[in-house]
């Protein structure tokens, strides 16, 4: 009972595989010692129309940390710039009623000072009391150039991390495989027997002892993908979502030199623009098989249990009075499937561009200074055009401030003329009162003088009549 246990067992290892392979080769080579007609047919396969091919191959992959490090470096600014962003204060002046009033500021009195007007009455002791103020209204401006530049990097480096995250997933699965092919001819008497096969086995590539680190830096590329997704969901990117993005070339503002986390940003948008490769590596090694005498042994042995598994009535035996033939064995090259090539990982459809020409270091040298070169001339362009852009804002608004002064001028100059005939619609009044007032007592006094002089000669009168 233990014997047939020990038959039933799973095979666990290649050691336990390799004595059950000697174990069935040495049990057919004893038959060819000791069987005759079973030697002769071996020697038929042997000797046969046999044309071999094989290939071994091996496939490594190595993943870049170069830009995994270089965002690692750096995603920790974005964060700290999207929880606190740099906002610009706008202040923006207006002439309100004083109930409307919410924030006075020295700005205020300086106006009062100048526009008269706008004052109520001065009491006694000097207060004053306002009709209208200058209001400063004050708000916090999110969309300013640096918080685009680091939206339009935020969604860049989104798309960088996306397509290269999808790529390694869809390229990274290496395998190690090894085919033989086998096609023979044999003759025994009048029959014919052709056999065609092929023997492949494939198994994932250790990758040259890289894959745990393989597995550790796309763990690494994961997380960073992660944090990412965190930035473009952000409430700042919410608020940036409908700002101008920026183009190349970037402009260093005093915010962006002065401000650590802003140059980090900067110096990962520069790395993101140079770096074209993929960010995995490729080890592909092909090998022909090596047909040694041992080998070839195997193979006939292989054509011949394949033949003596064929269920036919049209087989013979071979006999000692059979014709021999004798074939040398023949080598063709191999046509690999579709899983066991380049196409597999580099097919059509890859966003990548895949460069495997090698460049000297003067070479190299000499494309830095032409970028560095070009980058400078893209900012001196940039630098000039936003002088240019800066100059005719700073004329719109001196042309937007002297039409606001002539405004507030010819408004003051029409209240002095209200004022003016106010006065004199005043003076008038006082002085056609005091006509009136006048023309009135002398009235008065006319009538008096007119009662006096009846008084008067109703007295002489009276006095003339008593004599």
């Amino acid at each position: 009972m233990a014997e047939n246990n020990e038959l039933i067992q799973p095979v666990k290892t290649p050691t336990k595989l390799d004595g059950y392979r000697q174990e069935y080769f040495s049990h057919l080579e004893k038959m060819i010692q000791v069987d005759q007609n079973f030697s002769l047919l071996f020697e038929a396969f042997k000797n046969a129309k046999n044309t071999y091919g094989g290939v071994a191959r091996r496939e490594n992959k190595t993943y870049s940390p170069d830009f995994i490090e270089q965002i690692e470096a750096t995603i920790g600014s974005l964060e700290a710039i999207v929880t606190e962003p740099q906002k610009f204060i706008k202040e923006n002046p207006l002439v309100v009623e004083v109930e409307k009033a919410k924030r006075i500021t020295h700005h205020s009195v300086k106006h009062m000072a100048q526009h008269t007007e706008n004052i109520a009455s001065v009491g006694r002791d000097g207060a004053i009391d306002p009709k209208k103020v200058l209001n400063m209204f004050i708000e916090d401006e999110l969309k300013i150039y640096e918080n685009r530049f680091i939206m339009t990097l935020i969604r860049r480096l989104q798309t960088f991390i996306e397509l290269r995250y999808k790529y390694i997933l869809e390229h990274s699965d290496t395998k190690n495989s090894d085919v033989v092919t086998m096609k023979s001819e044999v003759k025994i008497g009048e029959v014919y027997y052709e056999m065609e096969t092929k023997l492949k086995i494939i198994v994932p590539s250790s990758d040259e002892g890289h894959r745990e680190a393989n597995q550790q830096l796309l763990n690494r590329l994961l997380t960073l993908r992660k944090r990412t997704i965190f930035l473009t969901t952000s409430r700042f990117m919410q608020e940036m979502s409908k700002a101008a993005p920026v183009t190349d070339p970037v402009l260093q503002t005093n915010i962006m030199r002065l401000n650590f986390e802003y140059q980090n940003a900067y110096k990962l948008w520069l790395f993101i623009n140079r770096y074209d490769q993929l960010g995995i590596e490729y080890k592909f090694q092909e090998k022909k098989t090596d047909f040694d005498e041992d080998y070839l042994k195997k193979l006939s042995l292989f054509s011949l249990s394949s033949y003596l598994t064929l269920n036919s009535d049209h087989k013979v035996e071979v006999s000692e009075d059979s014709k021999p033939y004798y074939y040398k064995p023949k080598f063709a090259k191999v046509n690999l499937d579709l899983d066991m090539t380049d196409e597999r990982i580099f097919a059509k459809g890859n966003p990548f561009k895949v460069d495997n020409k090698k460049e000297t270091e003067a070479q190299i040298e000499a494309k830095l200074r032409r970028q560095k070169l070009a980058e400078e001339k893209k900012l001196k362009r940039a630098e000039e055009k936003l002088k240019q852009k800066e100059l005719k804002k700073q004329q719109k608004e001196e042309e937007k401030r002297k039409a606001e002064e002539k405004k507030l001028e010819m408004k003051k100059k029409a209240e002095e003329k209200k004022q003016k005939e106010a006065e004199k619609k005043r003076l008038k009044e006082l002085a056609d009162a005091e006509r009136a007032r006048i023309e009135k007592l002398k009235q008065e006094e006319l009538r008096k003088l007119e009662q006096a002089r009846i008084d008067v000669a109703k007295l002489a009168q009276s006095r003339k009549t008593k004599k």
